[in-house]
């Protein structure tokens, strides 16, 4: 199997147990902080 179907399984099986509301706040707290540190770098 190659490393990106092995990645890509790994992945779907993850977010198979991850309710959409946690995945969705998760990407908002991690959008906060890449902007947080994109201001540092200005």
């Amino acid at each position: 199997m190659s490393c990106s179907l092995k990645i890509t399984r790994n992945l779907r099986a993850f977010a198979a147990g991850v309710a959409p509301n946690e995945a969705v706040e998760g990407m908002a707290a991690m959008s906060r902080k890449f902007r947080d540190l994109a201001r540092r770098l200005r």
